[in-house]
């Protein structure tokens, strides 16, 4: 009888241990899921220093809204290295991972993210506008899609340029043909020109080694200033089509005012930095707990005009 309490016993208390360590087990893995930082995934075409400063902008939007990095949120980058066939594949590893937010930079980011992402909130900059690109299903902006986009200057930066040149009558445009957002620029700028009377030239290029011959072909065909504009080819290669515009006393205007300071002679355009910014502070109005539904699709809040010395 003894023996039969004490095995009873034996058997309680392995019972009440048992219960213990998974009462434990699950205490802890609540915990792990309580604390776990949310992650803002962005994901760009390319690098570059304009961009570098656009996702640094969209770092300090989170940092200024209250967050701190590490204890409310992580951040994992992932770029295409200007291969645009690559966002797809880069898309598709980041929706199994699913992070708290992605954020694109960049028009082919933003629409490569937008054709797969259904239920993970997303956050654009630095892109085109969406409307215009046509990438919303009957015009509607999904629920999960907020964000920012530029709206490119080129008429203006048209009318600076004729200031600056009398008789302005020719002015070349570099772009890559493969991205969208160049060719919204590249109309508007055609549609400027026959308002004011000045020939747009055209010269495509599908790879930074391409600029230099574009600019050369662009200054034969009597190109008298140059106008860039909303291209990430064109931002990654810069220098080299100032090279050529440079030795030939070509002015160049462009949408970046970062790159007068690199030797464009005039600017119309965004801070990249604060682009970012204001694309950052959506990003954390999503992490603490507003759904993109309730935010907007805007244009960004500021241009910055540099005149030409």
């Amino acid at each position: 009888m003894r023996k039969r309490i004490k095995d009873l016993w034996l058997v309680i208390v392995l019972i009440l241990g048992a219960s213990a360590l998974l009462l434990m087990s699950d205490l802890k893995q609540r915990q792990t899921r309580e604390n776990k930082i949310a992650v803002v995934t962005i994901i760009t075409l390319i690098e570059n220093p304009l961009l570098d400063d656009a996702i640094a902008g969209v770092e300090a939007g989170l940092i200024e809204s209250g967050l701190t990095r590490e204890r409310d949120y992580a951040v994992k980058k992932y770029s295409a290295q200007g291969e645009i066939g690559q966002l797809p594949q880069i898309v598709d590893a980041v929706i199994l991972e699913k992070p708290a937010v992605i954020v694109t930079v960049t028009t082919p980011a933003l629409l490569a993210a937008a054709a797969k992402v259904n239920d993970i909130p997303l956050v654009f900059t630095v892109a085109s506008d969406p409307y215009k690109l046509q990438i919303f299903k009957e015009g509607k902006k999904p629920a999960n899609i907020c964000g920012v986009h530029d709206n490119p200057p080129v008429g203006r930066l048209l009318k600076m340029a004729a200031r600056f040149y009398q008789n302005l009558t020719k002015v070349g445009i570099i772009y890559d043909a493969a991205q969208i957002n160049s060719l919204i620029s590249v109309e508007r700028l055609r549609a400027a020109g026959k308002e004011q009377h000045i020939h747009i030239l055209e010269a495509t290029a599908s790879s930074v080694s391409d600029l230099g011959t574009a600019a050369q072909s662009l200054i034969q065909r009597g190109a008298e200033a140059f106008i860039l504009s909303a291209d990430n080819l064109v931002l990654t290669g810069f220098p080299a089509i100032l090279k050529v515009t440079k030795g030939a006393g070509i002015p160049v205007y462009v949408t970046e005012p970062d790159f007068v300071s690199q030797g464009a002679s005039g600017a119309i355009g965004d801070n990249y930095y604060e682009w970012g910014k204001q694309s950052g502070q959506m990003a954390a109005k999503v992490l603490t707990g507003v759904s993109p539904f309730d935010l907007s699709v805007t244009e960004t809040k500021n241009q910055y005009v540099i005149e030409p010395k």
